[in-house]
C-alpha cells in the first residue's frame, strides 16, 4: 500500500508510534517530519541545556545586550499590531499542542464525536467557551473531553476511581 497515508509514526527514540502531530517539522526529512517526537527531543535538549547551562547563558545574555534595543523596538511593535483574534488561535494552538499533543483540528473532532457535550454529565460548556482536554496525569494520554465542573472535580479526586464511588455514595446516601 505504497499510497497509503500515515497518520501515526514511531519515534526513533523512545519507539513509541504517536501521531504525526507529535513530531516536528524537518524539511530535509522524507516525510518533512522529524525523526525523534517532540517529547524525546524536548528531554534531549533539556539535558543539552542542563549539561552547558553556563554556556547557554552566557551567549544568550551577550545577544540581549547586543540587541537590547532592537529587541524591545521589535516586541513593542508586534504588541502594537497584533490581531487579539489571532493571537488567541495561536495561543490555543500553542496550548493544546505543548500539554496534550492534539492539533485545534484533533480537538473539534473529538468535540463533534461528543455533539459538544460534557462525556461524564454530557451537559454543554457553560462557564467557558469550549470544552477542556481530560488527561491521565500519570501517562499523559487524552482521555475525552469534559465541562470544567466535571475535569476539576476528577483532578480534586485525583482520578481515584475509589475516592470517585465513594463521593457518590456519600451525595446519594444525603440526598433528600
Amino acid at each position: 500500500m505504497a499510497n497509503e497515508i500515515r497518520l501515526e509514526k514511531p519515534c526513533t527514540k523512545c519507539a513509541i508510534i504517536k501521531p504525526l502531530s507529535g513530531f516536528s517539522q524537518n524539511r530535509a526529512a522524507g516525510d518533512g517530519l522529524a525523526s525523534e517526537c517532540k517529547a524525546c527531543k524536548k528531554i534531549s535538549a533539556a539535558a543539552r541545556y542542563a549539561a552547558n547551562k553556563e554556556k547557554y547563558d552566557a551567549r544568550n545574555k551577550a545577544h540581549y545586550q547586543a540587541n537590547r534595543e532592537k529587541t524591545l523596538a521589535r516586541q513593542k511593535e508586534y504588541v502594537k499590531n497584533r490581531d487579539p483574534a489571532e493571537r488567541t488561535a495561536y495561543m490555543r494552538q500553542y496550548r493544546l499542542m505543548s500539554s496534550y499533543g492534539i492539533s485545534v483540528a484533533d480537538f473539534k473532532a473529538m468535540e463533534a464525536l461528543q455533539n459538544g457535550l460534557c462525556y461524564i454529565c454530557g451537559q454543554e460548556e457553560i462557564r467557558h467557551a469550549s470544552l477542556v482536554v481530560d488527561h491521565d496525569h500519570a501517562t499523559g494520554k487524552v482521555r475525552k473531553l469534559l465541562c470544567t465542573p466535571c475535569n476539576t472535580s476528577l483532578g480534586f479526586a485525583n482520578d481515584d476511581p475509589v475516592r470517585l464511588r465513594a463521593m457518590a455514595d456519600y451525595v446519594e446516601a444525603h440526598h433528600q
